[in-house]
């Protein structure tokens, strides 16, 4: 009987943790899902329009470029910001500019709608689910980010065969609409139990028991005497040779 008590005493609680990579989860396979399901539009918007190939795929370039160039500022806002926050106006930027290529009549309306706006409201995505799992984790890192980054592998299997299925039974345009309105039905299903760091829901990362230091504890280390660490500034970090 007192062994059975033991083991009960040990046995560990469920960790929140696991629930914010499976979060995480969702927001890659969203992220990259749609990404990569625009290759299944393209002969559909080349047979209505008569564009090339080349224009069509501009598109996507575009898109990746905004992205891109996006993160940037993204990943600072989340760094100065609430991170949860700032994956919630990206979602909605991002749903909305899938919609709105619903409305596509010229070349111009794809580049702006699905590249520049789209783009940009994915932007955040990789960056938040990547920031919020590293904060949750701090054992078995490696097993949470591949787990993590697995799922901008199973994305495109599921949204591409999806998207042929839609454009097949309901026509491009309104195959966009649906895939906008599940971006946000995913991206508001994801924003409710992520949490940007432990300490909002009072609760650890994974690993950390709060008692002593190690290597389960990374954290603990700004715990030992010694000099302040340096605050380093964006401006000073480009000039020097590590950078």
């Amino acid at each position: 009987m007192s062994d059975r008590t033991a083991g009960s005493h040990s046995r560990q609680p469920f960790s929140y943790s696991w629930v914010i990579l499976a979060t995480g989860f969702g927001i890659m396979v969203l992220s990259s899902g749609l990404n990569m399901s625009f290759g299944v539009f393209v002969r559909t918007l080349i047979n209505d329009y008569g564009w090339t190939t080349s224009m069509v795929s501009l598109t996507y370039s575009i898109f990746m470029l905004s992205a891109g160039v996006a993160s940037f500022t993204a990943g600072r806002l989340a760094d100065r910001f609430s991170p949860r926050l700032i994956f919630l106006a990206g979602s909605v930027i991002y749903g909305l500019g899938i919609l709105l290529a619903s409305q596509t009549t010229s070349l111009l309306h794809l580049y702006l709608f699905y590249g520049v706006m789209a783009g940009i409201g994915n932007s955040p995505m990789n960056i938040i689910a990547t920031m919020t799992v590293s904060r949750w984790f701090s054992k078995a890192q490696g097993l949470a980010m591949g787990i993590l980054n697995s799922g901008t592998g199973a994305g495109p299997a599921i949204f591409g065969p999806l998207a042929g299925y839609l454009i097949v039974t309901y026509g491009w345009k309104d195959s966009y609409i649906i895939l906008g309105l599940m971006a946000w039905g995913i991206a508001l299903s994801a924003f409710v139990p992520l949490r940007d760091d432990p300490q909002d829901i009072g609760a650890r990362p994974y690993g950390d028991e709060g008692d002593g230091a190690g290597p389960s504890q990374p954290g603990r280390v700004l715990a030992l005497e010694g000099p302040p660490a340096q605050l380093w500034q964006f401006r000073e970090i480009v000039h020097t040779r590590t950078f």
